[in-house]
This record gives C-alpha cells, sequence and structure tokens, in this order.
C-alpha cells in the first residue's frame, strides 16, 4: 500500500551519503558469502582474548532522572513531550528530550556516541577517522576513561548490552584491513574491567545485533550468518538448513523476546540482471523460516535496515535499491506486519527508531530523487507516523538531526 510524503528538496545522492555516515563508524555492506564450513552449526573452538584493564567507574543503576538532566543546556526549541527519552545528534551535539519536551544537552563536539541505558554514561568514538578510540564518561561527573588506546586498530559501532549492565560490544578494524565492512567483533565488560576479542576470524560487512535476553549476538561473516553465544562461542550458520537459499544476509535484528532473528537476504537472479531479495526471519530453535516482502534490487546492498517493534508485532525495513520503489530514492522505508498480514511503503526514509510503548515510528525522510537541491544536512526531516495509521507529520525543530537511541525516562 503506497503512501504519500511531503515533496522536500535535497540530492538523492548526497542523502545517501548521509545515511552512510549516520551508522556512526560501522559502514556496513553485504559481501560474498562463504562455504559451509565441515563444522558448521557447531560452536566454533577458538576462544575469546581477555585483555585487563584499569577498573572504570560504573555508577549504580538507578530508577530516577539522571542527576546532570537537572542543570544541563536547554535547546532552544521544544518538542512534543510525546518523545520524551529520544537521544539524537544536532549540529555535533548530542541530545536527550527530558519529560516536558525540552532537548537536553548530555555531551557537546561528538560525532557517534550511546548512552547507557540508564542514561547516566556516555560511551564516544574518540578521532572519527583517525584513531578512533573508545572513551566513557560519567555524566553526572562529567569524569572520562579512555577505554581503548590501540593506535593501528579503529574500535567503532559501540552499543550498550541492556541485558548484561555493563557490557559494551563493538567493532574493531586494524588499519591495514580497512574496506568497506564493519570489523571484527569485540567488547568490554566494565565491571570486570575486561576487554574480550570475541571473534577475529569473521569479517563482519554489516554489523551485528545483541539479542534481548543476554545471550547471543548475531552478525555475520563476509556475508553468512554467524552467532557468538556468551557462554558457548562461534556457531556458524548454515541457512540451508532453515529451508533458505539466499547468497547474502545483512542486518541482522531480534525480537524483543529472542525467538526470532531476522535478516535482509539476497541472491542474484537467473538473468543476472536484477538481485532478488526478501526479509526472512528465523526461528533458530525450531528451525522454521519464513520470508516477507519478497521483492527485487538493482544490485545496492548498502544501508539495509531492520528493526522490530517492542511489541514484535512490526519491522521497520529499510531496502535498498528496491525496484518498485526506487523512482522516489536508492531506498525505501517499509512498515511489516510480523505475521505477514499488511505492508506500507513509507518513502524514502532511513534510521528508522520504534517509540519504547512500540504506538509510534520516527526516521529521517529524505526527498523523492529529482526534487531539486539543497544541503543533505538542511534536507534530513526527522519525521514520526503512528502505528496502523501511518500518516506522516514532520518534528520541524529536529531538521539536520540523526537519530540516536529512544529509551524510556524512569
Amino acid at each position: 500500500m503506497m503512501k504519500t510524503q511531503k515533496n522536500y528538496s535535497l540530492i538523492a545522492t548526497i542523502a545517501l551519503v548521509l545515511t552512510l555516515s549516520a551508522l556512526a563508524c560501522g559502514q556496513v555492506a553485504v559481501g560474498v558469502a562463504t562455504p559451509k564450513p565441515e563444522d558448521s552449526n557447531v560452536a566454533d573452538s577458538v576462544a575469546a582474548t581477555l585483555t585487563h584493564m584499569p577498573p572504570a567507574e560504573t555508577p549504580e543503576p538507578t530508577a530516577a532522572i539522571p542527576t546532570w538532566m537537572d542543570t544541563a543546556e536547554l535547546a532552544p526549541y521544544t518538542v512534543s513531550p510525546d518523545l520524551a527519552g529520544l537521544v539524537y545528534r544536532q549540529n555535533e551535539n548530542i541530545w536527550v528530550v527530558d519529560d516536558r519536551g525540552y532537548p537536553v544537552l548530555a555531551a557537546a563536539n561528538i560525532y557517534a556516541g550511546q548512552l547507557s541505558p540508564d542514561l547516566t554514561q556516555l560511551v564516544y568514538v574518540d578521532g572519527i577517522y583517525e584513531v578512533e578510540d573508545l572513551v566513557l564518561r560519567n555524566l553526572n561527573n562529567s569524569t572520562e576513561q579512555r577505554l581503548t588506546d590501540t593506535p593501528n586498530i579503529l574500535e567503532g559501532a559501540v552499543q550498550w548490552w541492556s541485558a548484561r549492565p555493563g557490557v559494551l560490544v563493538f567493532n574493531q578494524t586494524p588499519q591495514d584491513e580497512l574496506g568497506p565492512w564493519a570489523g571484527y567483533l569485540g567488547a568490554i565488560d566494565l565491571a570486570a574491567s575486561e576487554r574480550m576479542d570475541l571473534d577475529m576470524l569473521s569479517s563482519s560487512y554489516s554489523g551485528f545485533a545483541l539479542s534481548p535476553d543476554g545471550r547471543t549476538i548475531l552478525y555475520d561473516d563476509a556475508g553468512s550468518p554467524v552467532l557468538y553465544r556468551w557462554d558457548e562461542g562461534i556457531i556458524r550458520l548454515y541457512m540451508p538448513d532453515y529451508g533458505l537459499n539466499y547468497t547474502h544476509y545483512a542486518a541482522p535484528a531480534w525480537s524483543p523476546d529472542s525467538t526470532l532473528c531476522a535478516f535482509y537476504a539476497t541472491r542474484q537472479a537467473a538473468d543476472g540482471a536484477v538481485t532478488e531479495a526478501a526479509i526472512v526471519l528465523v526461528n533458530l530453535e525450531t528451525g522454521q523460516a519464513r520470508e516477507l516482502h519478497s521483492h527485487q534490487s538493482f544490485g545496492q546492498r548498502v544501508g539495509p535496515e531492520i528493526t522490530f517493534s517492542p511489541d514484535g508485532k512490526w519491522l521497520a525495513v529499510v531496502n535498498p535499491g528496491e525496484a518498485e520503489t526506487v523512482q522516489n530514492g536508492p531506498i525505501s522505508l517499509w512498515a511489516l506486519a510480523v505475521d505477514g498480514s499488511t505492508e506500507t511503503y513509507l518513502g524514502y526514509g532511513t534510521g528508522p527508531m520504534w517509540s519504547p510503548t512500540g504506538d509510534r515510528l520516527l526516521f529521517t525522510l529524505w526527498p523523492p530523487v529529482g526534487a531539486g537541491g539543497g544541503s543533505f544536512q538542511e534536507d534530513a526531516h526527522i519525521t514520526i507516523t503512528e502505528v496502523g495509521q501511518w500518516s506522516l507529520q514532520e518534528v520541524s525543530p529536529m531538521v539536520g538531526s540523526t537519530l540516536f537511541d529512544w529509551v524510556a525516562l524512569p
């Protein structure tokens, strides 16, 4: 079902550049799948490598609004209180919307970072496109600790694992292996003061997804799906075992109950002219899999995104190069019912983010191809829609922003 959206001015190719930069140091693409290893679906014998670090200051979790929000600078505008808990970057500053609708300044002059689930700490990437080390900042007292100091390794795409308090997972890339891929899988346990090289064998091209139950990390090795079980190690998946015959799998995602994993899957059509693509859902426990939104793509595999709604009933999906919608832009945003009953086209959109209650979807809407000129930063229009209604409304004060997270305030 096609939906209309407001017509803004922007050169589509510039918008795609911003889409890639908004992935905060984790460039994603899909590479060539590896053949089935002899020990597929069996835990790899390689264990994580541990490095001890100086102890990090870890504030006790709190159910109250963090104290730093009481005195921090406010933005010169307000938004709807319905956006409370939204974390975003605008003009190199990171803001958090409070329960009154006031954006509160969390950090200035930071390009890529993520706040802890309780909003008391910020981990950010220092030295974008240079050294790219990870730094931890306590927002309540402004103290900092450098978590990594690796001149020859670039760390990025860092995430807090909510189900494992104090654990950070990230991608790392040796400088002599830079390329269009996300890197190897690493982690830091702040409580144990340990840095872990989880998988230095798999060259992931599409980042990773952390299971909500705290057990598993889902990622890829050159387009072939891989699991890292926290208590077991590396498990390589052979997708034909689940009835799937695609050759590349990207944009991994977990359902809220950790029973389903999702991928953007592609394969070359028989005539070689187009790529066949679909969103695939796999239940690793039952071995069942199914496909949603099968479509043709013009071979572009950069920038797919998948995210489940908090209730597990919906998927927000960004497809690259989709033939049906490519006249509007090189990427397309869809809302898909997980049960396959409905699908709604939302436009040339990126960075979808569900509200903590799951009843709204926020994303960046770009103007259609050929709509005219304009600066890509000025034309990044943050747009919100209500689940089931799907009518689009611009959040005008947030123009030019990049969405980072949307959490429930204490």
